[in-house]
Formats: C-alpha cells, sequence, structure tokens
C-alpha cells in the first residue's frame, strides 16, 4: 500500500508493518466480495464495528481511518478502470456499476466502523464503564 506510506495525514497507519498493512486491504476486498455476493450484511456490520472500537482503543484518530479507507477505496475504483476495456455501451455500463457498488461498500463500512468507534468512544467517556 504505497499510498499509504506516501500520505502524511496518516502516521498511525503508516506505522503497521507491510504485512499488516496488506492484511487489513486484503480483509476489507474479501468483506466487498463478500457483500457483493450476499444480502446478509449483518455479519460482516459486526466484524467492522469491532474494527471500529479497536481502532479507539488503539488510539487512531477516526479521521485516519476515513482516509485509509478513501486510499484503499480511489485504489480499488483506479484498478477496475485501468482493467476495463469498455467496447460498447453495455460493457461500460457494467464498468459504471461496478464502481457504484464500490462506492456503497465503502459507504458502509464507513458508516458501520465510524459507528463502532464512536461506541467505543462514548463507552470509554462513562465513569465506570
Amino acid at each position: 500500500m504505497p499510498r499509504i506510506r506516501d500520505d502524511k495525514d496518516v502516521p498511525h497507519m503508516q506505522k503497521l508493518s507491510d504485512l499488516d498493512l496488506l492484511n487489513w486491504a486484503r480483509g476489507i476486498l474479501v468483506a466487498l466480495k463478500l457483500w457483493t455476493l450476499t444480502s446478509e450484511d449483518g455479519r460482516l456490520a459486526i466484524q467492522y464495528n469491532e474494527v471500529g472500537r479497536v481502532r479507539f482503543e488503539n488510539a487512531v484518530p477516526l479521521y485516519e481511518i476515513v482516509r485509509c479507507l478513501h486510499i484503499l477505496k480511489f485504489s480499488v475504483i483506479g484498478f477496475v478502470r485501468d482493467q476495463a476495456f469498455a467496447q460498447n455501451a453495455l460493457e461500460l455500463y457494467a464498468q459504471e456499476e461496478l464502481e457504484h457498488h464500490v462506492g456503497l461498500f465503502f459507504d458502509w463500512l464507513l458508516y458501520t466502523i465510524a459507528r463502532g468507534y464512536e461506541e467505543a468512544r462514548q463507552h470509554a467517556a462513562v465513569p465506570g464503564a
């Protein structure tokens, strides 16, 4: 993930090893595949709610999580565009639909992670919790 390594706005994520960054990206891409293949996103929501909680507990600022997800989203869409050679209107439509679904997934993922992050922040703010 060279884009994350080069981005000055994500110092916490830059501290991760290359393997950890690769596993992070791979996990999200696997979730994207599962999300597109099933209508059941409840299990994934619980998993990424937990990701938000863990990022809060590790003192990773929420803006860094958002920025890293943006970087990954733009990388996925860039890959789709680089690989696609739409030769007719139907293929172009299919490419646009894929990009649309990728966007929807990342919006859903961001919401789910932010929700877990905020729930953990609120829980930590309650005395004796």
